[in-house]
């Protein structure tokens, strides 16, 4: 059953090939052995020398060992389930609650809809029965119809067409950011984890807005938007400053991403070691004054990091929450987590999802 499978699948321990609208995810089957009738010669399995129990080795002295063969070989099996299937599964295997988008719908489109009639038209809109009770109608009131052998010519004043309404087409809207450190404390266990995260977020979000746009923001002590190839390519190195991804995602926020319109998302993920106390009064002054007013969750990773285990050592989640742990909208719209391997990346996302927001 794939979907007990689930947990795993999210963790790595199962490989799984995951695709644009779809995902493959292996299935365990049994290989059922057969007993066939040898020539009972000797020297054959079964016969000569040895114990019961004994393994039965290759004949080093077969030349046959490694060469093309003709007959059918075991091939796994892939389950293949789509999106829509994926993200209704995610959402039983985790207890999710239903996100309710918030912010005015947008337009995002036009739909033509032929349910009325206009008096002039292409001849292949002509409506033909309307004409012709036009045409009765219009002969009914000036006495000229003839009930018992009626003759129906309609005038050209008569023919009616075939017409549209322009209907709007409103769309809830969304749109994910994700922020990421690229600097040299960062490895490529961290990235491998943080991609697994961003999978399964897009794949529930999906599920309740109609249009989601991905936004990827990297940095180290400068910040720079970048495209999804390169978000998770980039090779690590330099500082931390966490205020200059936070610097970025304010203004794409205010110059493209009214929070009336839009459901916004931001991710953050990096091992939290910043450079300075300077930086962090900065980044909690964006995040409690900026960030927090215009989305509707913002969700925090830190990636595990040999720095946080010095001793006495204070990270900067930390200090975020020794600052704004009371703070009611802090405690409403900020997730906080931890991973240090892959086998955490269930929890994260459950966490991460858990709130409905």
């Amino acid at each position: 059953n794939v979907k007990d499978k689930l947990k795993k699948v999210i963790n790595g321990e199962i490989n799984s090939s995951r695709g644009k609208d779809s995902i493959k995810i292996p299935i365990e089957s049994i290989h059922i052995p057969t007993i066939k009738y040898g020539k009972g010669e000797a020297g054959s399995v079964g016969r000569g020398a040895g114990e019961v129990g004994d393994i039965v080795d290759f004949d080093p002295d077969d030349n046959e060992i490694g060469k093309a063969g003709n007959e059918k070989g075991r091939h796994s099996r892939y389950a293949e389930i789509n999106i829509e299937e994926l993200a209704e599964m995610l959402g039983d295997e985790l207890e999710l609650p239903n996100i309710l988008p918030k912010g005015a719908k947008m337009i995002k489109g036009y739909k033509n809809r032929y349910n009325t009639v206009a008096t002039t038209g292409p001849r292949t809109l002509r409506h033909k029965k309307r004409t012709i009770l036009k045409t009765i109608l219009k002969q009914i009131k000036s006495n000229q119809y003839n009930f018992v052998s009626p003759k129906i010519i309609p005038y050209t004043d008569d023919v009616v067409y075939k017409s549209w309404k322009t209907k709007p087409i409103p769309m809830n809207t969304a749109v994910i950011f994700y922020m990421m450190d690229v600097s040299g404390s960062m490895s490529d266990e961290q990235l491998e984890i943080v991609k697994t995260i961003c999978y399964w977020i897009e794949i529930w979000l999906k599920k309740f807005y109609q249009d989601v746009d991905i936004r990827y923001i990297l940095h180290d002590v400068e910040a720079a938007e970048v495209d999804k190839e390169r978000f998770y390519q980039l090779t690590p190195g330099g500082g931390t400053m966490i205020s200059s991804a936070l610097k970025i995602l304010d203004d794409r926020m205010k110059t493209f991403y009214p929070s009336i319109e839009h459901n916004i998302y931001p991710l953050y993920f990096g091992d939290y070691q910043n450079w300075s106390e300077h930086d962090d009064v900065e980044t909690a002054k964006i995040i409690l004054e900026n960030i927090l007013p215009n989305v509707n969750q913002l969700s925090l990773c830190m990636l595990s990091s040999q720095y946080a285990y010095m001793a006495n050592y204070k990270n900067f989640s930390d200090k975020l929450i020794d600052k704004f742990g009371d703070n009611e909208e802090f405690k409403k719209k900020t997730v906080m987590t931890k991973a240090e391997s892959k086998s955490d990346c269930y929890n994260i996302i459950k966490a991460f999802l858990s709130k409905g927001n």
